[in-house]
């Protein structure tokens, strides 16, 4: 299982490099939220291929994920004290943990994000973002980067102890890399964030959402 963990990361790696996981065909997703009385929030983007790949964030949809050890029944309680929740959406769990929830309005959806990251029990909050044809990118806690092969391991652990990021897993010349709340940072801020540093040669979130066929 872990041997097809590190194989799935590092193919979306490659796929983001070459910059074809955007040019793929887009395929219907289970959560996808149907609603569009929600605004559709753009201004999102990841770096593939040295350009910016724009995303949307579709207003009707939370994703989040509770503290390791968190409860069931506490789960299922907080989640019935947060207003805007309508309702989980599905039983089983999406990518790294994350669940999905409906809400009931898609205003200051982004200040709504930041109210979740406050809240005892909540570990990281994403929003959950659409490829430009409209099919869901769904981000965890991961992102994928290579670093300058210069560059040591201890300079390594220094950029990652910077940001409050841990290493999760590596291959050669690649390093799968989670965020955490201690970061301050959604997943797709610290990844393009390290796209820009000096350090790395890419850095890309590490996606699912059912784009690429595996």
């Amino acid at each position: 299982m872990r041997v097809q963990v590190v194989k799935l990361w590092a193919l979306l790696c490659v796929a983001f490099v070459c910059g074809s996981l955007c040019l793929s065909g887009c395929s219907n997703n289970p959560f996808a939220p149907t609603d569009d009385d929600f605004p559709v929030l753009t201004g999102f983007f990841y770096y593939s291929g040295g350009r910016q790949i724009p995303l949307k964030v579709k207003t009707s949809i939370v994703t989040f994920k509770f503290d390791d050890g968190f409860p069931d029944h506490q789960q299922d309680s907080l989640i019935s004290s947060i207003s805007r929740i309508v309702q989980r959406v599905g039983d089983r769990l999406l990518f790294d943990d994350f669940i999905a929830c409906s809400l009931s309005t898609g205003i200051e959806y982004m200040a709504f994000l930041d109210s979740l990251d406050t809240l005892e029990g909540i570990y990281l909050v994403e929003p959950y973002y659409l490829a430009q044809c409209d099919s869901a990118l769904l981000v965890g806690e991961g992102f994928c980067v290579a670093f300058d092969p210069n560059l040591t391991r201890n300079g390594i652990d220094s950029i990652n102890a910077a940001y409050n990021v841990v290493i999760e897993d590596s291959l050669p010349g690649m390093f799968l890399l989670n965020n955490t709340d201690s970061s301050g940072y959604r997943v797709l801020d610290l990844a393009n964030l390290y796209y820009g540093l000096p350090e790395t040669i890419f850095s890309v979130p590490n996606f699912s959402g059912g784009l690429l066929p595996f």
